[in-house]
């Protein structure tokens, strides 16, 4: 949880937007559609945000150096 956590925090210095995607799809459990009305963003944009970040967390969480 703790790495989670960091990787989240690096997100966020990165990114605001992609890391609020994050926090209102899985920790909150918005829908990708709600999500997208919320950032007033397309759902196709939110899906691709989210596949990125998927890639991008799993790098990070299996890799820490990066």
């Amino acid at each position: 949880m703790l790495d989670l956590d960091e990787a989240l925090v690096k997100l966020n210095q990165v990114d605001p937007v992609k890391c609020r995607i994050v926090e209102l799809r899985f920790f909150l459990g918005f829908t990708a559609t709600e999500t997208a009305e919320l950032l007033s963003k397309s759902k196709a944009s939110i899906d691709r945000e989210l596949k990125f970040v998927r890639g991008w967390l799993y790098d990070q969480l299996h890799d820490p150096s990066s």
